[in-house]
């Protein structure tokens, strides 16, 4: 959770239906920081103004989860500020997908597409390499990860 407000669109239309809901959300929130504001930076990062100097993000949102437009807000703020960054969106998925790589293509794509990204930064930082997935990208996925 980046915005403890569960203002963003992506509450609306996936907060009820797929496991993970807003309430549940929210109330984790209370539970850990029930005295502290929605909207201090240090709790809920969406709400910090600067972001310079932070290293690589890689940002994974699933189509079907409540948070999916808190990190896709996130990747566009740090790119703003000039953070090396990548976002990718993968289509057909709720929240915790990750964690389903015995049975999930979804899954297993993020997997490899997180090691890659890692590889690729890994490598570019020592100077022989440039990354597959460029600074500042956005790429959606789709169930088994081809691009969409």
């Amino acid at each position: 959770m980046l915005d403890a407000t569960a203002s963003m669109a992506s509450y609306a239309s996936n907060g009820e239906d797929y496991i993970i809901t807003r309430d549940t959300l929210l109330s984790g929130y209370e539970m850990y920081l029930a005295a502290t504001p929605a909207t201090h930076p240090d709790a809920c990062p969406l709400w910090r103004e600067d972001f310079h100097g932070l290293p690589p993000v890689h940002i994974l949102t699933a189509e079907f989860d409540p948070l999916r437009d808190e990190g896709e807000v996130l990747y566009r703020r740090l790119t703003e500020q000039g953070v090396e960054s990548s976002c990718q969106r993968y289509l057909g998925v709720i929240h915790g997908f990750f964690q389903l790589g015995g049975v999930s293509h979804a899954a297993r794509d993020a997997m490899r597409d997180i090691a890659a990204c890692g590889i690729a930064r890994t490598i570019t930082a020592a100077g022989a390499y440039s990354s597959s997935l460029p600074p500042s990208s956005y790429e959606p996925k789709g169930f088994a990860g081809s691009t969409m």
